[in-house]
């Protein structure tokens, strides 16, 4: 059985960055420079473009951000998209591991099982019959009983002791 990451938490993970990413970016930017003029009809007006068509003074207010550059957000962004992508991945990669130790031991279990049916199919039955090269049923000699004994209790050994 083969298991593949989740494709689906990826693309979820894609969406909320390109949204973040785009909130960032329509968020206000605070201004570097206020200007203040006066009308014809004398209302004072504040703006951050100087008007082409009319005196207007520079107003001494400083204004900075709280928050960092947009590209350091989105770049702090693509950083942790990364490592949510590498923890995935990862998670991906135990789950397969996971799964492959859970098979092995499956198998060996089932190994086990059928060499311990061999040696009780062994020492239970005294005439035992296997099928010869040219495809004949034929009696086992005592000595290939003790070899097929031999055979069985090593594997055994080797499947049902936890390795």
């Amino acid at each position: 059985m083969r298991v593949t990451p989740d494709r689906t938490g990826s693309l979820h993970l894609k969406m909320l960055t390109i949204a973040l990413a785009a909130a960032t970016l329509a968020s206000p930017v605070s201004a570097g420079e206020v200007y203040k003029w006066v009308d014809s009809e004398g209302v004072v007006h504040y703006s951050d473009q100087k008007p082409s068509d009319r005196n207007a003074s520079r107003m001494g207010i400083s204004t900075t951000s709280s928050r960092p550059p947009a590209s350091e957000p989105s770049s702090q962004l693509q950083q942790q998209v990364e490592r949510l992508e590498e923890n995935q991945e990862l998670e991906a990669i135990r789950a397969r591991q996971k799964n492959e130790e859970e098979e092995a031991r499956k198998a060996r279990q089932e190994r086990c099982e059928a060499a311990r049916r061999n040696l009780q199919q062994i020492e239970t039955t005294t005439r035992l019959r296997v099928e010869g090269e040219d495809g004949e049923l034929r009696f086992l000699t005592p000595e290939e009983i003790l070899e097929q004994k031999k055979q069985a209790e090593t594997a055994i050994k080797e499947s049902c002791e936890e390795g």
